[in-house]
């Protein structure tokens, strides 16, 4: 993985994190294309995603995520989970 794809997903993950409270009531289960910490899309399944960022992205600079409450494994894609009120 090439160093500026490793900061993208850094940063993704950072910028996903933020939005993720306010995502999951009318997204969670889908996953969100996120690219320059931008969501650009929400997607039935991680297949679906990886293949709109592979069709729209030359570069194949970006990341997805998992819209849920709990982790999910995505491989070195990261981790995700939302953050809970005391």
């Amino acid at each position: 993985m090439s160093h500026s794809k490793s900061e993208e997903i850094d940063r993704n993950l950072e910028r996903f994190l933020i939005m993720l409270p306010g995502l999951v009531d009318a997204h969670e289960g889908q996953y969100a294309l996120i690219r320059n910490g931008e969501i650009k899309g929400f997607f039935e399944s991680a297949l679906d995603a990886q293949i709109a960022g592979n069709q729209r992205y030359d570069d194949q600079i970006f990341s997805f995520q998992c819209v849920r409450e709990t982790a999910e494994e995505l491989g070195y894609f990261s981790y995700a989970i939302a953050p809970r009120a005391p």
